[in-house]
Protein backbone atom coordinates (compact mmCIF):
# COMPACT_ATOMS: atom_id res chain seq x y z
CA UNK A 1 0.00 0.00 0.00
CA UNK A 2 2.91 2.07 0.69
CA UNK A 3 4.60 1.31 -2.15
CA UNK A 4 1.40 2.45 -4.26
CA UNK A 5 0.76 5.73 -2.40
CA UNK A 6 4.78 6.56 -3.54
CA UNK A 7 3.94 6.08 -7.02
CA UNK A 8 0.69 7.83 -7.05
CA UNK A 9 2.74 10.91 -5.28
CA UNK A 10 5.28 10.64 -7.92
CA UNK A 11 2.30 10.53 -10.26
CA UNK A 12 1.14 13.58 -9.63
CA UNK A 13 4.37 15.28 -9.29
CA UNK A 14 4.92 14.22 -13.23
CA UNK A 15 1.42 15.55 -14.24
CA UNK A 16 1.76 18.92 -12.27
CA UNK A 17 4.97 18.73 -14.10
CA UNK A 18 3.21 18.47 -17.21
CA UNK A 19 0.88 20.55 -16.89
CA UNK A 20 3.44 23.76 -15.75
CA UNK A 21 5.22 22.99 -18.96
CA UNK A 22 1.99 23.04 -20.76
CA UNK A 23 0.88 26.28 -19.01
CA UNK A 24 4.45 27.57 -19.46
CA UNK A 25 4.30 27.06 -23.49
CA UNK A 26 1.01 28.03 -23.56
CA UNK A 27 2.16 31.48 -22.18
CA UNK A 28 5.22 31.52 -24.47
CA UNK A 29 2.97 31.42 -27.69
CA UNK A 30 0.87 34.04 -26.63
CA UNK A 31 3.65 36.43 -26.12
CA UNK A 32 5.20 35.10 -29.50
CA UNK A 33 1.97 36.26 -31.05
CA UNK A 34 1.62 39.44 -29.54
CA UNK A 35 5.37 40.56 -30.49
CA UNK A 36 4.45 39.31 -34.36
CA UNK A 37 1.18 41.73 -34.08
CA UNK A 38 3.27 44.15 -32.69
CA UNK A 39 6.35 43.60 -35.22
CA UNK A 40 3.43 43.62 -38.53
CA UNK A 41 1.97 46.36 -37.16
CA UNK A 42 5.52 48.03 -37.21
CA UNK A 43 6.16 46.74 -40.70
CA UNK A 44 2.86 47.98 -41.69
CA UNK A 45 3.67 51.24 -40.73
CA UNK A 46 6.85 51.74 -42.51
CA UNK A 47 4.96 50.65 -45.58
CA UNK A 48 2.46 53.61 -44.89
CA UNK A 49 5.33 55.79 -44.71
CA UNK A 50 7.28 55.44 -48.29
CA UNK A 51 4.19 55.08 -49.99
CA UNK A 52 2.93 58.73 -47.92
CA UNK A 53 6.20 60.36 -48.91
CA UNK A 54 5.65 59.51 -52.57
CA UNK A 55 2.23 61.49 -52.29
CA UNK A 56 3.86 63.93 -50.42
CA UNK A 57 5.84 64.81 -53.05
CA UNK A 58 3.26 64.70 -55.68
CA UNK A 59 1.21 67.52 -53.06
CA UNK A 60 4.52 69.62 -52.51
CA UNK A 61 4.72 69.64 -56.41
CA UNK A 62 0.65 70.75 -56.53
CA UNK A 63 1.35 72.95 -53.85
CA UNK A 64 4.07 74.59 -55.69
CA UNK A 65 2.45 75.37 -58.85
CA UNK A 66 -1.01 76.59 -56.23
CA UNK A 67 1.40 79.19 -55.32
CA UNK A 68 1.80 80.84 -58.87
CA UNK A 69 -1.55 80.19 -59.66
CA UNK A 70 -4.95 82.65 -60.61
CA UNK A 71 -8.24 82.03 -60.07
CA UNK A 72 -8.82 80.13 -63.47
CA UNK A 73 -10.81 76.58 -63.69
CA UNK A 74 -7.51 74.95 -64.19
CA UNK A 75 -6.22 76.16 -60.59
CA UNK A 76 -9.63 75.00 -58.85
CA UNK A 77 -9.28 71.57 -60.58
CA UNK A 78 -5.40 71.51 -58.91
CA UNK A 79 -6.90 73.00 -55.65
CA UNK A 80 -9.43 70.07 -55.56
CA UNK A 81 -6.97 67.37 -56.55
CA UNK A 82 -4.44 68.37 -53.68
CA UNK A 83 -7.42 68.51 -51.13
CA UNK A 84 -8.16 65.28 -51.72
CA UNK A 85 -4.74 63.84 -51.75
CA UNK A 86 -4.23 65.51 -48.39
CA UNK A 87 -7.66 64.13 -47.22
CA UNK A 88 -6.88 60.87 -48.06
CA UNK A 89 -2.97 60.49 -46.37
CA UNK A 90 -4.70 62.09 -43.44
CA UNK A 91 -7.30 59.12 -43.06
CA UNK A 92 -4.42 57.04 -43.12
CA UNK A 93 -2.78 58.90 -40.04
CA UNK A 94 -1.16 61.46 -41.88
CA UNK A 95 -1.12 64.44 -40.06
CA UNK A 96 0.54 67.95 -41.16
CA UNK A 97 2.88 69.23 -38.55
CA UNK A 98 2.34 72.63 -37.59
CA UNK A 99 5.58 74.13 -36.65
CA UNK A 100 5.53 77.70 -37.06
CA UNK A 101 5.79 79.88 -33.86
CA UNK A 102 6.97 76.68 -31.95
CA UNK A 103 10.65 76.33 -30.86
CA UNK A 104 12.77 74.54 -33.08
CA UNK A 105 12.95 70.79 -32.89
CA UNK A 106 15.38 68.89 -34.75
CA UNK A 107 13.98 66.07 -34.58
CA UNK A 108 10.51 67.13 -36.40
CA UNK A 109 12.55 69.74 -38.96
CA UNK A 110 15.49 70.21 -40.75
CA UNK A 111 16.59 74.24 -40.50
CA UNK A 112 17.37 75.47 -43.96
CA UNK A 113 18.13 78.52 -42.81
CA UNK A 114 18.29 81.34 -40.02
CA UNK A 115 17.08 84.87 -40.24
CA UNK A 116 18.20 87.40 -37.43
CA UNK A 117 15.12 88.76 -35.22
CA UNK A 118 15.45 91.92 -32.82
CA UNK A 119 13.27 90.25 -30.66
CA UNK A 120 14.46 87.95 -27.90
CA UNK A 121 11.16 85.77 -27.97
CA UNK A 122 11.60 84.52 -31.65
CA UNK A 123 15.11 83.32 -31.07
CA UNK A 124 15.20 79.66 -31.50
CA UNK A 125 11.68 79.94 -33.32
CA UNK A 126 10.20 78.70 -36.31
CA UNK A 127 9.54 81.14 -38.39
CA UNK A 128 8.46 79.96 -41.42
CA UNK A 129 8.10 76.40 -43.48
CA UNK A 130 10.13 75.58 -46.59
CA UNK A 131 8.47 72.56 -47.13
CA UNK A 132 6.07 70.81 -44.84
CA UNK A 133 6.71 67.99 -42.33
CA UNK A 134 4.44 65.19 -41.60
CA UNK A 135 3.96 62.40 -39.12
CA UNK A 136 2.26 58.63 -38.92
CA UNK A 137 0.72 57.77 -34.97
CA UNK A 138 3.26 60.35 -33.79
CA UNK A 139 6.47 59.56 -35.21
CA UNK A 140 7.89 61.36 -38.26
CA UNK A 141 7.49 60.28 -41.61
CA UNK A 142 9.30 63.64 -43.20
CA UNK A 143 10.69 66.04 -41.37
CA UNK A 144 9.80 69.59 -42.20
CA UNK A 145 11.96 72.12 -43.49
CA UNK A 146 11.97 75.32 -42.00
CA UNK A 147 13.31 78.91 -41.40
CA UNK A 148 14.47 79.49 -37.68
CA UNK A 149 15.12 82.72 -35.66
CA UNK A 150 18.52 83.98 -34.46
CA UNK A 151 18.13 86.82 -32.29
CA UNK A 152 20.86 89.14 -32.68
CA UNK A 153 21.03 92.63 -30.54
CA UNK A 154 20.41 95.58 -32.03
CA UNK A 155 23.68 97.48 -33.57
CA UNK A 156 25.29 94.03 -33.64
CA UNK A 157 23.02 92.90 -36.76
Amino acid sequence: MEQLRGELTAARERVNEFARGLQESVRDREAFKERLARENERLRDIEKAENARLVLDAVDALDLSLRAADASPLARGVQLIRDDLVAKLAAQGIERLELTGARFNPNQAEAMDTEVVTDPESDGKVLSEVRAGYTLNGRVVRPAQVRVGRYVQPGRA
